[in-house]
């Protein structure tokens, strides 16, 4: 057996090939691929021991009281269609969603849509995937490409792509050390981003939003953009340079704690780049997440995307997030939600929800607030088959190298056998069945055949878009109405320290993969960054044991790594929350 396959862990969408006898034995680097080259991370080199893993959840489970309970596939299919009828019939239809997920394929996130559609209810993306490009340009995509970013004679960074997605280090880094790029980082740590940087700007927790308006004051009022195109193609000007004209250069630097002529001097490049890149991660989930992209996207607007050569990067998330935003455009709201069903896992900070169905690949952590009442067992990708679409609009056709489990469906199959328990039949009996229907409802993907899909990627919309009109209906870009506020965190007695945090495990595969790694190559895939000073005063050293102790009363056991890439008064750690912290050493059988 040898299967072209791509890797489940981010949304480049690395290729890579599995092979084996009857199960996949090894990896095996797809040197053609267009996005990796046969590149792959420390996590992505050990995907093919995921479908094996001991986590692997092979039942549905039922929740009961302080555990959970295996259930067979006819009570659990049951349970979950009654539970459904129940909300519906309660409460209505606004009671009820479904949550797509970038872990699943786009005939899968489709199929979740036209269930939806027959009942009658809302289906949304996760709220771990951003939104806030669609206000700007009428639609929810990277304008350019990553090989365009190769190309890019200025790089304005915001987040830590090369711990995030690490392979994108080879376009970021060709930019910079063959293009003589000058790369810009926006970062509240200094990371392995950061330190690759010709310019760092730091600004403190929470002031992101102000940075960035700093920059965009500074470039409205010298008019350091293309005049001529943002008459042709942008409106709201008049407004967004009246909101801008409020702020004062001063008070922000004085905020975010970067010199007033760090900021102009960042807007001032992108402007008089013949190339400039802006390139996000799902760093921006950590403070006012669409605000920060619509801000981001109104710099693309002034100074990227005028260029023949410039564009707008949103390197974020899962493998499928770029599909989940072509197919979904509604926005979640996970207020009074009676029933809710998430492919590929409950997002985060869910709140009160009354009954609430996962699929998933691994098992539940355990129960308590934020994990789901029916856990359904789901095939992983290496065992089933659709097309996924990278952050750069590159649709691939994910082939099956091994059948899944005996008792594990596939998200496709458990929605078909759910769609029939509740009385509407679909049309489909495997996802091939689909391509139609999906791409009549996404027109971009009618530039390629199913079957020229499966022999090679393909991408929608070209290597740039928008270059004679936007998405929206009158073809104009709209400059957004934003706050520019900043909500500064004060430590206290205590809480004297201030913990940041960036998204890296994007999905269960994500998180026991990063396992792997610490298991492998013995790197913590959880652990929390001190400032050489903060951990001497608190007798503090790499790989102590300590109790991370949130205001909100949360705490979290974690190694410590001391760094001077987190300022004095604040700690980094990954996939956590942005908020105020004190760190206790655990001693002892604390410890064990």
């Amino acid at each position: 057996m040898k299967v072209r396959s791509v890797c489940p862990l981010c949304s480049l969408c690395c290729g890579l090939w599995l092979t084996g006898e009857r199960e996949i034995e090894n990896l095996e680097y797809d040197v053609d691929h267009p996005v990796n080259g046969g590149a792959l991370c420390d996590k992505g080199n050990l995907v093919h021991k995921l479908p094996y893993h001991e986590a692997r959840l092979t039942t549905p489970l039922i929740r009961e009281d302080d555990g959970y309970r295996q259930a067979s596939w006819e009570e659990a299919l049951n349970t979950a269609a009654e539970k459904l009828k129940e909300s519906l019939e309660r409460h209505g239809p606004a009671s009820i969603l479904f949550l797509s997920s970038g872990s699943c394929t786009n005939e899968e996130n489709f199929l979740l849509y036209r269930l939806a559609e027959a009942l009658g209810v809302k289906a949304a993306p996760s709220p771990l995937i951003t939104t806030g490009l669609r206000r700007i340009f009428g639609l929810e995509a990277s304008t350019g490409t990553l090989e365009g970013l190769a190309e890019a004679d200025y790089v304005l960074i915001y987040g830590n792509p090369l711990e995030q997605c690490p392979v994108s280090a080879r376009y970021i880094l060709k930019a910079k050390f063959e293009n003589a790029a000058c790369l810009t980082v926006v970062d509240v740590r200094k990371s392995r981003t950061a330190w690759f940087s010709n310019v760092f700007l730091q600004p403190k927790p929470n002031t992101e939003m102000l940075l960035l308006a700093g920059m965009l004051k500074h470039l409205s009022e010298k008019e350091l953009y293309d005049v001529e195109y943002v008459e042709k193609h942008v409106k709201g000007l008049k407004a967004f340079k009246e909101a801008l004209a409020k702020l004062s250069m001063a008070k922000i630097s004085e905020a975010t704690g970067v010199p007033t002529s760090a900021i102009a001097g960042t807007a001032e490049g992108l402007a008089r780049a013949n190339k400039p890149y802006i390139l996000y991660t799902a760093s921006v989930l950590r403070h006012r997440g669409a605000e920060a992209v619509e801000a981001l996207a109104s710099l693309a607007l002034l100074t990227c995307l005028p260029k023949e050569g410039g564009g707008l990067i949103a390197l974020e998330g899962p493998p499928n997030a770029q599909g989940v935003k072509d197919l979904l455009a509604e926005e979640p709201k996970l207020q009074n939600v009676g029933f809710l069903l998430a492919l590929g896992g409950l997002p985060p900070g869910l709140g009160k929800v009354g009954f609430t169905v996962s699929t998933q690949q691994f098992k539940p952590e355990n129960p308590s607030e934020g994990v789901p009442d029916l856990v359904i067992p789901t095939a992983c990708w290496a065992e089933k088959e659709g097309s996924l679409t990278n952050v750069d609009r590159l649709v691939q056709w994910l082939e099956r190298a091994v059948k899944p489990p005996s008792n594990v469906k596939t998200d496709f199959e458990f929605l078909l056998e759910l769609a029939e328990r509740l009385g509407v039949s679909l049309p489909y009996k495997k996802p091939e069945d689909v391509w139609g229907d999906l791409s009549a409802m996404f027109p971009a993907y009618h530039n390629f055949s199913l079957e020229l899909l499966k022999d090679r990627p393909e991408r929608w919309g070209g290597s740039i878009l928008f270059r004679e009109k936007f998405a929206t209906r009158d073809g104009f870009a709209r400059l957004p109405r934003l706050s520019f506020k900043a909500e500064v965190l004060k430590p206290d007695r205590q809480y004297p320290l201030i913990a940041v945090t960036e998204p890296r495990l994007f999905s269960q595969a994500c998180k026991v993969a990063s396992s792997l790694v610490e298991e492998v190559l013995g790197k913590p895939y959880r652990y929390v960054e001190v400032n050489p000073a903060d951990a001497g005063e608190l007798g503090l050293e790499d790989g102590c044991l300590v109790k991370l102790v949130a205001d909100s009363g949360e705490s979290l056991p974690l190694k410590v790594l001391v760094s001077s890439g987190v300022p004095s008064g604040v700690v980094f750690a990954p996939d956590y929350e942005v908020c105020r912290v004190r760190i206790e050493r655990l001693r002892g059988e604390e410890a064990g």
